[in-house]
């Protein structure tokens, strides 16, 4: 039920929340605002996944694996305001005790979705892209 993903300002039940304007909008009927989805980190949904891994494939090829796969610790991607973060586990249980909103970020980004869902590679992602990418070029001063 999309209306368990949203809460109005003036804490009103969900019953008031009966008009979806848009995918991302919803307005209360009772006090007569917009409601803006919840900020969370969550883990990226099958399409997003698709996207994503697709772009890094681009790059590092099937070794997109090694990433995942590390013998030292859990590694996961996790999406927070349409940002895609490369997190520990570890760190991402610390995390929980940080309120949602006070949030900034967590881990290193790797990206972002557009507006249009296509996905943008960031330079901060560039260190873990370097140890893996399919072709490498060194460059002399």
């Amino acid at each position: 039920n999309w209306s368990n993903h949203f809460t109005c300002q003036c804490r009103h039940s969900e019953e008031h929340i009966t008009d979806r304007l848009t995918d991302f909008r919803f307005s209360c009927w009772s006090c007569a605002i917009y409601i803006s989805p919840k900020i969370t980190m969550r883990p990226l949904s099958e399409d997003e996944t698709k996207i994503f891994f697709e772009k890094l494939s681009k790059y590092i090829g099937r070794n997109i694996k090694h990433l995942i796969e590390r013998s030292d610790e859990e590694y996961c991607f996790r999406l927070h305001k349409d940002r895609v973060f490369y997190v520990s586990d570890s760190i991402m249980r610390r995390a929980t005790n940080v309120e949602k909103k006070a949030l900034v970020s967590l881990g290193t980004c790797f990206g972002k979705f557009t507006k249009t869902s296509k996905f943008r590679l960031h330079i901060t992602a560039l260190d873990y892209l370097a140890q893996y990418a399919k072709y490498k070029v060194w460059v002399r001063p």
